[in-house]
């Protein structure tokens, strides 16, 4: 849930849209297309199996090259939630 209070079901909406025009199937590979469900998943997960790291995902992103390109700053660092 964003704590600002933005439309995160319509931007996830347009990012289930984008990955649609690229592989129609797409959806069929996930659990769900509850995107906020599945991000607290995820989190619960963090929390039991890595209690320590303070870690946030702040960007998770294709590059040019067709490789992922993930941004994992520390709490308190600047730019971090």
């Amino acid at each position: 849930m964003d704590p600002l209070g933005a439309d995160q079901a319509g931007y996830y909406r347009k990012a289930l849209d984008a990955l649609l025009e690229v592989n129609p199937k797409c959806l069929r590979e996930l659990k769900s297309t509850d995107c906020e469900a599945m991000i607290q998943e995820l989190m619960g997960l963090k929390r039991t199996l890595c209690p320590a790291d303070d870690q946030i995902i702040r960007l998770c992103a294709l590059t040019p090259q067709q490789t992922g390109r993930v941004e994992r700053p520390h709490r308190g660092v600047e730019g971090a939630n």
